[in-house]
Parts: structure tokens; C-alpha cells; sequence
């Protein structure tokens, strides 16, 4: 049939010959947009709850101790809410690092936003933490004072429990008493070649190398002293729970201790996965109710002999927060059940009961009476074996194992500082971060 005059004829897509017509990314294009570091930040992102929340808080005593006045000589201080905010807001995303942090405050818009405007290094970030360390029990108990006041939770029950967290050094840093006392006598005999090489010819090396080699060889001395010192300390503890443990403890035994060049105060400890490292003891006390943290230890020993010093520091956060209702029960697993815990909680507070499941030796039953048990002991073993109690204990998990479960999950899993003191500090923002989380879920 012939076609008609002005019909239209598909023409098929295979057959189109040419360029085609598709809009395509430019990155190299030079653009120019206007905007304030305000507008990078959606309006309900968490960073901005962070700032509301550091901006809650009283911090003039991390502002006491700023000495350069306004409008005198030297640079301006970076203000400590803003430090305080970045270290907040990258625990809570998982950030421990100071360096990772400062490469943060340059590349994310979350941290930029925070800086507003602020040049910050990880030296700042790293400082603000080593200096303000004793104020951070002041911000975890401010954090309970923040829920408290709101009505949210009750500390009537606490949860206790330790978690080893790895130090900031390795396996092989850690040496024998006899290893560390060669390493002292090389480090000594160095730094005397040293100084005679200088003696001899006063040319043959640059100030600059000498000094370098100087302080190097210097800072190793102190760290094995240190050592040497941790050791003294390691052994007379180790033989203090060997005898209340009844356990005998050879020369043998001793001489097989370690303890690290790197980082001193840490030891060698069994961690969950069944393996052996450098590690910290973190003991966390939270409340049954909301799970809150109410306290903060870090310990190098094992879990026996925390649960009495945390009991009164949980006291005195609570006390400091307004808080007029302290544990009535206290839960922790039989790593706490001991004579000297029972005896020393009982002592110091009756008001306070402890439930922690006793152990047995694999002669006796561990919920029956022995012979050599203490009065605060036999009770402990009375009491745990009532359904009752054994009903109470099983909050233990859900709270104590909780707390760790969470810190962990925002890294910390291995501290990047070294001595008690600055883990213990990172230990206590940990807590601040984990209970200010726990208020944006339940009033923002």
C-alpha cells in the first residue's frame, strides 16, 4: 500500500548517527558559593546536640586556668568548650585519636562546623586532655546531675564490671626484671660514650645530632627506670593476692614478670579473646535503671579489691550531683565475691548489699558455709542462694555488660595514650559521652 503524504516514519535509535546530547560532572569548573559555616550542618544533625550540650555545662573551672588576659602579649587560647565539644562529639562517632581528630577538623563538616572558624592541631586536642583531667569527674557528674534532675533514672540498683582494654604497647615491650636492668646499664653506658665522643672531638658531630641523641638515648633511660620501678610495685602486689589466695608463689614465678618499656604502668593481662596483652582494667558502675554510668576506675590489678573504692566514688558523684538516693544493691559477678570485698562493703556501707555469686573450689558446694568463711562472707552466700536474690542478679548482664559493650563499640578498644593517669582520663569521657547519649534518646 503506498504510503500517505506527511505520514511520520519511525526512524529506529540504532541508526542516529552522532554526538549525544548528555549532561555530564565538571569538577575542574571554578565556582564561587556563598554560604556560612552554619549552613553545612543540617538543622537535625548530633553535632548540633553536642554543642547544646557542652554549652549546658558549667565550665569555669577549665577557663580558671587560662592565664593570658584578654589583650595581653602572647597567642589567644583556644576556647575549652570548643576542645571539649570535638572530643565529645568524635567518641561518640568513634574517633579517639587526637591526630585523627585535627585531619577531621580540615576534611569533615561535622568537625569544621564545630571549629567555626579555629585553627586546631592535635597538640591542642592531645594537651586539653592530659591538663583537664581531674574536671572530667566534674563533667560525669554533671551528666548525672543532667538526668537526675530530669527525672529520668533511679541509682537504687548498680551494676559493677571490669573490661580490659589494650595499652599502648606491644607484646614485646615487655620485659623481665633482668632484661630491664641490662637495658638500664647499656642506656647509661651510651650516654657515657656519648659524652666522651663529645669531649674528644667537639666537631665530629653537629649540636643538633648531639642533642637528638642525647634526649633519645636519655628518655629510654627513664622509661626502663620506670620499668624497674613498676616492677617493684608489680611484685609486691603479686605476692599479696598469691596469700590471701592462698597460692603459693616461687622465685621462679617472680622472675617470670614483665613490664613494659613503652608504657610502664601498664601489665600483662587475659583478655576476652583468650589471649595475653598489655592492657588496662576499666571497672564502669552503672544503674540498673537507663543503664547510667555512676562511676569510673582504672585499675592495672585484676577485678578483686575495686568494688569498695567504687562504691564510695559512685557516693561522692552522686552526692556532688544533688542526688539524694544512693545504691541500696550492688551487683557484681564472683570475680568480687572475696572475704575482703564482703567485709569492707559491709563495713563502710550498711546500706548497701552486695549480690555477687560466690565461687566454688571443687571440693564444697559454693553457695554452702565453710569453716574458714568470714561473717560478711557467710551472709554473702546465704543471701545468694535464695531465688530472690538470684532473680536480682540477673540484671547484672544486661546492664554491667552493656556499658562495656557500648564503650567499646565507640573504640575504645585500645587507648592511644600511656599511664594510668591519661588512660583514666579517656576512660571518664567515655562515661560523660555514653551518659550524654543517653539523654538525647530520652528527651531530645
Amino acid at each position: 500500500m503506498p504510503a500517505r503524504e506527511n505520514q511520520k516514519i519511525d526512524t529506529p535509535k540504532e541508526k542516529i548517527t552522532g554526538k549525544k546530547h548528555i549532561r555530564s560532572a565538571n569538577r575542574s569548573q571554578v565556582e564561587y558559593i556563598t554560604r556560612s559555616l552554619d549552613q553545612l550542618i543540617p538543622e537535625d544533625h548530633r553535632v548540633r546536640d553536642v554543642w547544646e550540650y557542652v554549652c549546658s555545662l558549667d565550665l569555669r573551672k577549665f577557663y580558671e586556668d587560662i592565664r593570658v588576659p584578654e589583650g595581653g602579649q602572647g597567642p589567644a587560647t583556644a576556647d575549652p568548650k570548643v576542645l571539649l565539644a570535638l572530643w565529645l562529639f568524635a567518641l561518640l562517632e568513634g574517633v579517639s585519636s587526637a591526630r585523627q581528630i585535627d585531619r577531621l577538623c580540615r576534611e569533615h563538616q561535622a568537625y569544621i562546623w564545630l571549629c567555626g572558624g579555629m585553627s586546631i592541631n592535635y597538640h591542642t586536642l592531645s594537651s586539653f586532655c592530659n591538663i583537664h583531667g581531674t574536671k572530667f569527674r566534674v563533667l560525669l557528674q554533671e551528666s548525672i546531675a543532667l538526668l537526675w534532675k530530669s527525672g529520668q533514672f533511679s541509682p537504687e540498683e548498680v551494676a559493677q564490671d571490669g573490661t580490659r582494654v589494650k595499652a599502648n604497647a606491644g607484646g614485646g615491650s615487655l620485659r623481665t626484671e633482668k632484661t630491664l636492668t641490662r637495658y638500664l646499664d647499656e642506656a647509661n653506658q651510651y650516654l657515657d660514650k656519648l659524652e666522651k665522643e663529645h669531649k674528644e672531638n667537639p666537631s665530629a658531630s653537629t649540636m643538633r645530632e648531639k642533642t637528638a641523641r642525647e634526649r633519645a638515648a636519655r628518655d629510654r633511660k627513664v622509661r626502663v627506670q620506670q620499668a624497674i620501678t613498676e616492677m617493684a610495685e608489680y611484685k609486691s602486689q603479686k605476692v599479696k593476692t598469691a596469700k590471701q589466695n592462698h597460692h603459693k608463689l616461687t622465685s621462679k614465678d617472680l622472675d617470670k614478670m614483665r613490664t613494659s618499656t613503652t608504657d610502664p604502668e601498664c601489665r600483662k593481662m587475659k583478655m576476652g579473646d583468650g589471649g595475653f596483652r598489655a592492657a588496662y582494667n576499666v571497672q564502669f558502675a552503672t544503674s540498673s535503671d537507663k543503664k547510667v554510668i555512676l562511676g569510673v576506675d582504672v585499675v592495672n590489678t585484676l577485678d578483686p579489691g575495686t568494688v569498695n573504692a567504687l562504691i564510695q566514688n559512685v557516693h561522692e558523684n552522686l552526692g556532688e550531683a544533688g542526688c539524694n538516693k544512693f545504691p541500696k544493691r550492688w551487683l557484681a559477678d564472683s570475680a568480687y565475691a572475696n572475704k575482703t570485698d564482703t567485709a569492707d562493703v559491709e563495713a563502710n556501707f550498711p546500706d548497701t548489699t552486695l549480690y555477687s555469686p560466690p565461687t566454688g573450689n571443687g571440693k564444697a558446694d559454693a553457695l554452702s558455709p565453710r569453716k574458714s568463711d568470714t561473717p560478711a562472707m557467710k551472709r554473702l552466700r546465704e543471701r545468694m542462694s535464695t531465688e530472690e536474690s538470684q532473680i536480682i542478679y540477673k540484671n547484672r548482664g544486661s546492664t554491667a555488660e552493656f556499658a562495656n559493650a557500648v564503650a567499646k563499640n565507640r573504640g575504645m578498644t585500645e587507648f592511644k595514650v600511656r599511664g594510668i593517669k591519661k588512660v583514666k582520663n579517656m576512660a571518664m569521657l567515655y562515661a560523660v559521652v555514653h551518659n550524654m547519649a543517653i539523654l538525647f534518646s530520652l528527651i531530645l
